[in-house]
C-alpha cells in the first residue's frame, strides 16, 4: 500500500492546509473596508491583522464579516507561516498534536453550555443568539479558572459548510459576532448547533505543527519529520539494523511468503500509520506459478514443509496504484510482478520485513494453491480499493479509537467537506459511492447531496462510514481491493481461516501481520535475516522493522469489523 495511498495523501494534504489556514493563514495585505466594516471603526474597532477574515476587536468584543473563505497555495502558506519568526519553519516533535480539540456544541436555546476544559481555562461556557434580520450570530465566551497569567486560548466555530476562527480570549467574559452567515448556515446552526475546537498549542506552534504535517504527506517529506512523527505520534522508537540490505534467494522464498512494508520518506506511509497505529504501508505475498511434476510439497526432518518449485516461476501478487499528487488518479491495482521486478522497484529508504504461514496452514495453502490463483485470475487488472480505502478502518460508529491524535468525529468529517471544494474529484473517488450505499441512495449522487441526506438522518459521517462493507460489492468500477484485502482474499480462498468469516473488505496491514497465522521461531536460511524469534525476515532497511503484536491473535468469525485501531490491546471485535 505504500504506492497505493496517493489519493488518500490528497485528502490528508488539503485537510491539514484547510486547518492551517483556518488556524491564521492569511493574506499578505488587509482586506479593503466595507461600509459596515468603517461604521465599525467609527465605534472603536480596530481591523485584527493576524486574522484570514475581516475581523474587527474592541476589547473584548470581536466581529467577523463571513463572506470570504479563501484558500492558499502551498507556497503562500509556507510564506506566511515562515513570516511569523525563525521558530515557525523548525521541525515540531508530535505533529498530530496539532490538531484542534473538540470543545463541544451550543444552540440558540437561551442556554450556556458547559465545554471542555480548555488549555489554559478550567471551566469555559458558550452560548449563542442568532439575529435572523441580518444573518449574523452572536457568541458569548466566559472563562474562568486561569492555569497562567499570560495563556489565551484559540478557538474554532464550525458550521455545515463553513468555518472561522478567534484567538487570544483572555480571562472573563468575550463576545464574537458573525456577519453574513448563509441560510444554509442558519438553518444547521438552529437545527444541531454550533460545533466548537480549541488549538492545543500557541498559535506559531500550530501553524509550525501543521505545516510541517502537511510537508510530510506530501511525498517530499523529510526523513527527520517523518521519524518524529513515528516516535511522538507513534510512540515507536526505531533502532538502526546492524545487518546490510540483501535479497534473499528466490529458492528460500515460497508461496505464501508475506512482504510487510514502509518508507521514511515518502510521507504516504505516514498517512496509512495515523490509520492503522503501525508502521505497515504496503502488503505483498508471493506465490509460485507453473505445472510441475511430484507432489506440491514435502515435510524436511525438521517438520518444515519444503515447497516443490520446479518449472515454476515466483510472482509477487499485490493491488498497488500508480497515482501522482493530481486530481486524475490512475486506478489499475491488482498485478503480479516478478520477484526480481518486484525487488528492483524498491526504493533506498524502503523497508522490507517477510513473514512465513504457520506449518499447518501453509500446506493447507499449498493444497489450495489453485483456488488463490483462481481468485487473482478473477480479479487482475481490478482496481485499486480507492472507493473502500477509508471505510477499511474506520469501523466505530464514534469515531473515537479509529481516528488519530485524538481527532474527533466531528472533524474528520468536516475535514472531508472542506477538501472536497478543493479536490472534488479525488474526494469523490474515495467517499461518493461508498458513502452513497451506506446512506441508501444512488451511487452517482453527488456527494454534497449525500452530506445533506447524512443530516437529515441525524447521523455523522463516522456512523455512516463504520457501516460494514460485503465483499465484492458492485462500485461502478467492479470489485475493488487495496493491498491488505488482496492478500487476506488469497489467504481466504486458499484456505487458510478455515470455515471462518472474514471479510477482506476489513483488512489493514496491521490487521494481517497481527494474525496468528505466521510461523515463529523460522530460521530462513540467511544469517542477515536476524534471528530474534519472532520468524520474521528483514531483507531491507537502515531500521529495524517493529512489528509489535505480530502473530497474536488468532482468527475469529467476523474478525476486525468493530475494532479500534488506538488502544486495541488484542481485543477480539
Amino acid at each position: 500500500m505504500l504506492m497505493s495511498y496517493f489519493g488518500m495523501r490528497d485528502v490528508i494534504v488539503v485537510g491539514v492546509f484547510v486547518l492551517a489556514c483556518i488556524l491564521g493563514c492569511v493574506a499578505a495585505n488587509m482586506i479593503p473596508l466595507n461600509a459596515e466594516a468603517a461604521q465599525l471603526i467609527q465605534q472603536g474597532f480596530v481591523q485584527d491583522p493576524s486574522s484570514f477574515l475581516m475581523t474587527y476587536r474592541r476589547g473584548a468584543e470581536s466581529v467577523v464579516f463571513k463572506d470570504k473563505n479563501p484558500y492558499y497555495t502551498t507556497e503562500a502558506m509556507q510564506n506566511r507561516v515562515c513570516s511569523l519568526g525563525p521558530e515557525a519553519c523548525k521541525a515540531n516533535a508530535g505533529p498530530l498534536a496539532a490538531l484542534p480539540r473538540f470543545m463541544g456544541k451550543i444552540k440558540p436555546d437561551g442556554k450556556r453550555y458547559q465545554l471542555a476544559e480548555g488549555k489554559c481555562f478550567k471551566t469555559i461556557k458558550a452560548g449563542i443568539v442568532l439575529h435572523e434580520k441580518d444573518r449574523s450570530a452572536k457568541i458569548t465566551l466566559r472563562m474562568t479558572g486561569p492555569k497562567g497569567k499570560s495563556c489565551s486560548e484559540t478557538f474554532l466555530f464550525l458550521t455545515l459548510t463553513d468555518w472561522f476562527t478567534q484567538w487570544d480570549f483572555l480571562h472573563g467574559t468575550h463576545t464574537l459576532t458573525i456577519k453574513k452567515l448563509t441560510t444554509g448556515e442558519m438553518k444547521y446552526i438552529k437545527q444541531n448547533g454550533l460545533v466548537i475546537f480549541a488549538s492545543n498549542e500557541n498559535f506559531v506552534e500550530t501553524l509550525s505543527s501543521l505545516w510541517n504535517l502537511a510537508t510530510m504527506f506530501m511525498g517530499n517529506a523529510k526523513e527527520e519529520h517523518v521519524l518524529q512523527f513515528i516516535k511522538h505520534d507513534l510512540g515507536i522508537n526505531l533502532e538502526k539494523r546492524p545487518q546490510p540490505d540483501f535479497e534473499l534467494d528466490p529458492s528460500k522464498v515460497m508461496s505464501g511468503d508475506t512482504f510487510f512494508m514502509f518508507s521514511l520518506d515518502d510521507g504516504v506511509d505516514s498517512i496509512i500509520s495515523s490509520g492503522t497505529n503501525s508502521l505497515i504501508g504496503h502488503v505483498a505475498t508471493a506465490m509460485w506459478v507453473g505445472e510441475t511434476d511430484g507432489p506440491a510439497y514435502t515435510i524436511d526432518a525438521n517438520g518444515n514443509v519444503i515447497e516443490n518449485t520446479k518449472g515454476k516461476q515466483l510472482w509477487i501478487y499485490e493491488s498497488v496504484d500508480d497515482v501522482p499528487f493530481s486530481d486524475e488518479p490512475h486506478l489499475v491495482g491488482i498485478v503480479k510482478t516478478t520477484y526480481k521486478d518486484f525487488l528492483g522497484k524498491q526504493d533506498r529508504s524502503r523497508h522490507i520485513a517477510m513473514s512465513r504461514l504457520r506449518s499447518d496452514l501453509h500446506m493447507t495453502y499449498l493444497d489450495n494453491l489453485d483456488k488463490a490463483q483462481a481468485f487473482y485470475n478473477a480479479h487482475e487488472t481490478k482496481y485499486y480499493g480507492y472507493s473502500n480505502i477509508a471505510f477499511t478502518f474506520l469501523d466505530l460508529p464514534s469515531g473515537i479509537g479509529n481516528l488519530p491524535g485524538g481527532l474527533s468525529a466531528e472533524l474528520f468529517g468536516f475535514v472531508f467537506r472542506m477538501a472536497h471544494k478543493v479536490k472534488p474529484k479525488v474526494i469523490d473517488m474515495l467517499l461518493k459511492e461508498g458513502l452513497a450505499w451506506r446512506t441508501g441512495l444512488p451511487l452517482d449522487t453527488s456527494l454534497d447531496r449525500t452530506f445533506t441526506e447524512i443530516e437529515n438522518q441525524g447521523k455523522t459521517l463516522a456512523e455512516i462510514m463504520a457501516i460494514i462493507e460485503p465483499e465484492d460489492y458492485p462500485y461502478t468500477t467492479g470489485p475493488v481491493m487495496v493491498c491488505s484485502g488482496l492478500v487476506t482474499a488469497l489467504f481466504k480462498s486458499g484456505g487458510v481461516f478455515g470455515d471462518l468469516d472474514i471479510l477482506y473488505t476489513e483488512a489493514t496491514p496491521r490487521d494481517l501481520f497481527e494474525m496468528k497465522i505466521w510461523k515463529t521461531n523460522h530460521f530462513w536460511g540467511d544469517v542477515r535475516c536476524g534471528n530474534d524469534g519472532s520468524g520474521v525476515c528483514q531483507t531491507k532497511g537502515e531500521f529495524i522493522f517493529p512489528l509489535p503484536n505480530h502473530n497474536s491473535i488468532a482468527p475469529y468469525n467476523h474478525m476486525n469489523e468493530r475494532c479500534p485501531t488506538w488502544h486495541r490491546q488484542g481485543l477480539k471485535c
